[in-house]
């Protein structure tokens, strides 16, 4: 029976191998005493990875979120002083002018509004696995609100991340 399961799994996965990269997938992973784990990220080194397939199946995305890192430590910030996600919405420019990348970070990170034993460190490591893997989207600085950008005091095209999008500046790229 196990043969039968195992085979199944493999002619799934290599029927698969050509589908889109998904927003999110589950690692099954297999030790080398044969204990078996599931996890969102990739298995240790020394142990056996069979990957299952998440609801949208296919590969986790690597979306480089370093840009996206200072939007989310902000939106943590301003949660944490009491600022609700619809006046933060709102200075952002609303519903009609902010994108769904802003939108589903802000709404991901209010999700810890009430909890109070997530501390904001946790909540941006979460935030960050999140955007890692796709789930927001892939954020640049057309997709974080413009308010936020001019804030932080534009973005650098002469400074890219490593996938060639515009970084944040800061105080410290100015003096470099």
């Amino acid at each position: 029976m196990k043969l039968f399961a195992y085979t199944l799994i493999t002619i799934v996965l290599l029927s698969l191998g050509g589908m889109k990269p998904a927003k999110a997938s589950i690692y099954k992973c297999v030790a080398n005493d044969g204990s078996i784990t599931y996890s969102q990220t990739e298995c240790p080194r020394n142990d056996r990875t069979a990957k299952v397939l998440g609801k949208n199946g296919g590969a986790r995305a690597n979306v480089d979120c370093a840009i996206a890192r200072p939007f989310i430590n902000q939106t943590i910030s301003d949660m944490r002083d009491g600022t609700s996600s619809f006046e933060l919405t709102k200075k952002y420019g609303g519903e009609s002018h902010i994108s769904r990348v802003a939108s589903k970070i802000i709404n991901y990170v209010y999700s810890f509004k009430n909890n109070d034993t997530a501390v904001p460190s946790r909540i941006e490591d979460l935030s960050m696995k999140r955007c890692k893997a796709g789930n927001f989207g892939v954020p640049t600085c057309n997709t974080l609100p413009a308010a936020f950008i001019n804030e932080a005091g534009g973005c650098l095209p002469g400074k890219p991340n490593s996938d060639n999008t515009p970084s944040l500046s800061s105080a410290s790229d100015e003096n470099d």
